[in-house]
């Protein structure tokens, strides 16, 4: 669960260009500390194994695991992840992503694509309005739409054949509306019944 609420970090970020600097370098910093140790903790090493996996110091490694220290460089980052093998990306996203991504909002997005390289600031966001969708689920700008079926409205209609609640993801609206929610949520307070259920005192078993 996400300490900062999506509508908590949209108040701070339109506070003004100074206060989205601060953000972006403030989560930068402690998303890449955090990670490092917390990855190093998984794998049971301590700063002197990474350092020596990295080719670094242990002061070095320490330094890095500071959410104040903020002077990373990629080849450094590069260094890292190698060393705990695990995947390195950099790139820019849209504040909408951000947002998402810190509040814990799920998010689909569909990649690399040729259209994703260029981003939109923040001022265009706000205008298109963006912001103002509160919707979970969004697609980047010029993909398909798709469908998101819900697990459990499967397999409502697998098993007693009852109505499929589907999500539609529109591109154009950078957000979501459900078909069918009503009967999605009856889905989700229906207790799965077993398929057969023994008579007691008999060992022999009769069909729901």
């Amino acid at each position: 669960m996400s300490l900062n609420s999506r509508e908590t970090i949209l108040k701070r970020l339109r506070r003004g260009k100074r206060y989205r600097i601060q953000f972006v370098e403030s989560h930068l910093s402690k998303t890449i500390a955090y990670q490092i140790r917390a990855t190093r903790d998984k794998l049971g090493w301590s700063q002197s194994d990474l350092a020596a996996h990295a080719g670094m110091t242990q002061n070095g490694i320490s330094r890095l695991e500071s959410p104040d220290y903020g002077k990373y460089t990629i080849s450094t980052l590069k260094k890292l992840a190698a060393a705990l093998d695990v995947a390195l990306i950099v790139r820019l996203i849209p504040f909408s992503e951000l947002a998402d991504w810190v509040s814990g909002t799920p998010r689909i997005n569909r990649g690399l694509t040729a259209q994703s390289l260029a981003i939109a600031n923040f001022e265009s966001e706000e205008t298109a309005g963006v912001f103002e969708r509160s919707e979970t689920l969004s697609l980047a700008p010029h993909s398909k739409p798709i469908f998101v079926r819900s697990r459990i409205a499967i397999q409502k209609q697998e098993y007693y054949g009852g109505p499929l609640a589907q999500a539609f993801i529109s591109p154009a609206a950078q957000g979501f509306s459900f078909k069918g929610l009503a009967a999605l949520r009856a889905v989700r307070r229906t207790r799965r019944r077993p398929m057969f259920r023994r008579r007691r005192g008999r060992n022999n078993r009769r069909q729901v």
